[in-house]
């Protein structure tokens, strides 16, 4: 053999090794490729498990560690088409439920999806029959066992075992083959309960209807209102009950277990997670006395009522759990959530003090017409009248300059009475504890207003042995204030009777 010959020979094998049958062509005589048939096809070949379609199901069992749930098919929507032969040919959309499940919020896209994936199943690789099923996570009902019952009497029925290594898939096993098969759903593996949907509620917008100049109506989201709510439960040994006032400085009103404003930060925080509530997970249905105890429920740590923008929601929630999380039942419904414990942080653990505006009362300055004190050394009382100020003033928006007389008709400077009026809405609550106390007030403050809304009246009382004052709104106890603070304020109505400065 001549030398030449031989390390043509020699090259072409080591190309064959290598997998270079197609370049191997080159080094033949007349060996070179045709251009379309030398191209390599590195596509995977697929091997059918299951090929069915929905039409054929009567029912599918699926078995994992998280329980057994069955999918069933529902009544087939089509739509019909004469003029169009495909829309004949075309098989009809089949939607499934979850046997049980159909009265509650049932994702059924996910159900459907689920159930559509086990009846196309291809495997990408075939390993035939082996002994050593625990090998490949199948012994037993393996990770998962799924029956597919058709309507023609027909079962298909096989199992999922642990990842294949890799991204090629999972094992399985059908009629004693072992194939690797990717891409199966992971409904699979997870509970019936997984497949209903853990939106709580959702809270509609406020909107205003309003009409411009031209008699063109249109419609603007407003800002959201809480007409009432109650707070009770462990965490509140007394109601807090709250209603909408929108003849308050704040819009809200506190009337048990005080009276007293609200609108504070942490009540502005509580309105914006009312409007709507999601879950993590839902953690079991039909709800019963058992199932409430389980859950911690039955005595639940903070419960809630609520009507927000004229819809009513009453939210029941457990104790945290180790994760931080807890249980949670809403309105009527026998579901059990459980949700991630600060979407619902801002009701279940405020406080009265939280909730309440550490001062008594508000009153702008300029809607009050009249302003009356009782104390121990008589009654003064302040009438104000309102100058249109013109400089400031628009058609719209009048502005005003306060002129005021005291009861004997001696004129007050504004800047007196202002300073005055500061001290006195100033007082701050710092306890809503309650308060035993009696006799005469010591203070007595009545506010009257422009619009002739009713007057409010604001008493403070002594209370034995204690450096500090109960005080009360409209009659109704409101809180412990600082004794000093009162009395200050008593011994500046003589300053402002007098005219002078009262800061």
């Amino acid at each position: 053999m001549k030398k030449t010959t031989r390390n043509l020979l020699i090259m072409l094998a080591v190309l064959v090794v290598l997998g270079g049958t197609a370049a191997a062509l080159w080094w033949l005589p007349g060996g070179e490729p045709e251009e379309e048939s030398s191209a390599i096809d590195y596509s995977v070949e697929t091997e059918p498990v299951i090929a069915r379609t929905s039409e054929e199901v009567a029912s599918i069992t699926v078995k994992n560690a998280e329980g057994t749930y069955e999918m069933l098919p529902l009544e087939a929507e089509t739509e019909a088409s004469a003029s169009s032969e495909t829309d004949s040919e075309a098989e009809p959309e089949i939607d499934f439920t979850i046997k049980g499940l159909e009265d509650y919020n049932l994702n059924g896209s996910t159900v459907t999806t689920l159930a559509k994936s086990l009846l196309s199943i291809n495997a990408s690789r075939n390993l035939g029959a082996k002994e050593n099923l625990e090998d490949f996570g199948l012994s037993g009902d393996g990770q998962a066992k799924v029956e597919l019952h058709y309507k023609s009497g027909e079962t298909d029925t096989f199992l999922v075992g642990n990842d294949a290594g890799g991204n090629t898939g999972k094992y399985l096993l059908k009629d004693g083959s072992v194939y690797v098969v990717a891409g199966l759903n992971a409904g699979l593996l997870e509970s019936r309960l997984s497949f209903l949907n853990t939106s709580v509620y959702a809270v509609a917008d406020l909107t205003e209807e309003s009409t411009d100049s031209e008699g063109s109506a249109s419609e603007t989201v407003v800002p959201d209102i809480v007409y009432s709510m109650k707070l009770s439960g462990s965490n509140f040994p007394e109601e807090i009950v709250l209603n909408y006032d929108s003849n308050r400085m704040s819009s809200y009103l506190i009337t048990s277990p005080v009276v007293a404003e609200s609108g504070t930060n942490a009540f502005s925080e509580i309105i914006t997670a009312l409007k709507s509530l999601s879950a993590n997970r839902v953690a079991a249905i039909g709800v019963s006395k058992e199932s409430l105890a389980e859950y911690g429920l039955q005595e639940p740590f903070a419960k809630i009522e609520f009507d927000m923008n004229g819809e009513k929601h009453v939210l029941a929630v457990s104790e945290s759990n180790s994760e931080g999380n807890r249980f949670l039942v809403a309105d009527s419904s026998d579901v059990i959530y459980e949700v991630a414990g600060d979407t619902v942080a801002t009701w279940a653990e405020t406080s009265l003090m939280q909730l309440r505006m550490s001062y008594i009362w508000l009153p702008n300055i300029k809607e009050v017409n009249e302003l009356s004190l009782t104390y121990s050394g008589g009654t003064s009382n302040y009438h104000i009248t309102r100058v249109v100020n013109e400089e400031k003033s628009t058609e719209e928006n009048p502005e005003y300059d306060l002129a005021i007389k005291s009861g004997t008709g001696k004129e007050i400077d504004y800047t007196n009475y202002q300073g005055f009026y500061q001290q006195l809405i100033s007082i701050a609550v710092f306890s809503t504890d309650p308060a035993e106390y009696s006799g005469e007030p010591v203070l007595r403050a009545e506010y009257g207003y422009f619009d002739g809304q009713e007057p409010t009246l604001v008493e403070f009382y002594a209370i034995k042995d204690q450096d500090r004052y109960a005080v009360e709104l409209n009659g109704g106890y409101s809180g412990q204030v600082r004794k000093a603070s009162v009395d200050h304020v008593i011994e500046l109505i003589e300053k402002l009777n007098n005219n002078e400065a009262t800061k």
